[in-house]
């Protein structure tokens, strides 16, 4: 891990003397500042910087209710200094005066990685996979350095997305990854502006006595944190209800168990393992020699959609998890809900696996990493 602080600081310290050297300057323009429920905020920016490496950055909108200190935080890219965002006012916001504070770090998403125990002579790199919500998968090979420090390519992404790493060569070895990402570090800004609006009945006048303190918001864009709990009944179950969404419930889904069972963790890969206990699952390998492409099917008939941790897999080949890392994997049938392709002829099958995570994840590896990205352009702000 100093490694990686070692990194941390040479980012801060670089984007620190390029803010103290650099005649930069942000515009923010808002549409008004008086708003009633369901009214768009519309947002534009303009942001003027002197060195051409700030020309993809990152803009930081930070809200604080001045009466309750609620906090809500969001960030977007600045593409050559230009950005248009909105937001929607929510039914549920209390009425009163709120704080939009603006700040600019002058770089993009990327993401740090230590590998531990890295070996150069030995390791023949990583394999990377990003599985997003929105585009799909995108992979890359990733080379660490002698230290077994790394970076992923620069990206834009919206919400969140899921990050796996695992050996080339070697997919399921015991491999421990520390990460960061410098856009959660908190760092100190000096290119800020604030406008405070009202939400409701309510007028209130500027108020000049208000200051925004950047070191009080700290960061809620973390990567997954383990959560510790006391009561342990029927892990499983407890597991589905907190990390299953609404699409991936469905009383007559086939859940197994990865937790207090070790079925899953002693097969020697996931398609085995289902194709033997799944009635009517075939797998079909198109190319064994090459062992990149599969096509699933349940009786003969249906179509079977293959997703992980909820986002969608396009071939089978693309599933990097080890199989004692799989938490549950619910199998929908082509009638029994689940996130059913509802556009298509005919109806699909559906199987979810989902990694251990929180109080439930092992702490022998860590490869598989949920990492948030970019608000996206136009949400609801709720409370």
């Amino acid at each position: 891990m100093q490694n990686m602080s070692k990194v941390l600081l040479l980012i801060i310290a670089i984007t620190i003397t390029s803010n103290a050297h650099a005649q930069d300057s942000l515009n923010v323009n808002i549409n008004k500042v008086q708003f009633n429920y369901g009214d768009t905020i519309v947002l534009d920016y303009d942001f003027k910087y002197e060195n051409k490496l700030s020309s993809t950055s990152t803009l930081n909108l930070w809200i604080e209710d001045l009466v309750n200190h609620t906090i809500w935080k969001y960030r977007y890219p600045l593409i050559n200094g230009s950005l248009s965002h909105s937001l929607i006012v929510g039914q549920d916001l209390p009425q009163g005066k709120y704080a939009f504070n603006f700040t600019i770090q002058k770089y993009i998403f990327g993401f740090y990685g230590h590998v531990v125990n890295y070996n150069i002579n030995k390791s023949k790199g990583l394999n990377f996979m990003m599985l997003g919500k929105k585009k799909g998968v995108y992979m890359d090979i990733i080379t660490p350095n002698s230290n077994g420090d790394f970076i992923t390519p620069r990206m834009i992404f919206e919400d969140t997305s899921r990050f796996i790493f695992s050996s080339i060569g070697d997919r399921y070895r015991n491999l421990y990854i520390e990460a960061i990402t410098p856009l959660d570090s908190t760092i100190h800004s000096s290119i800020s502006q604030t406008i405070l609006i009202n939400i409701g009945d309510t007028t209130t006048t500027k108020n000049n006595k208000y200051k925004f303190e950047q070191t009080t918001f700290g960061d809620n864009f973390t990567l997954d944190q383990a959560i510790v709990k006391t009561v342990k009944i029927k892990q499983v179950e407890k597991f589905d209800k907190e990390y299953s969404t609404s699409m991936f419930k469905s009383p007559l889904a086939q859940i197994f168990d990865g937790i207090e069972s070790d079925e899953i963790a002693k097969s020697f890969d996931i398609l085995k393992f289902l194709q033997f206990r799944i009635a009517g699952l075939k797998i079909l390998q198109v190319n064994p020699d090459e062992g990149d492409e599969y096509i699933i099917t349940l009786r003969d008939k249906y179509p079977v959609d293959l997703y992980l941790d909820e986002a969608k897999i396009e071939n089978a080949s693309q599933l990097y998890i080890n199989p004692a890392d799989v938490a549950m994997i619910k199998v929908f049938g082509p009638f029994q809900g689940g996130p059913t392709t509802s556009m298509t002829a005919d109806p699909h099958a559906s199987i979810a696996i989902y990694s251990k995570r929180g109080e439930f994840q092992d702490t022998e590896r860590k490869y598989n990493f949920l990492v948030k990205g970019y608000t996206p352009s136009i949400i609801t702000w709720n409370k």
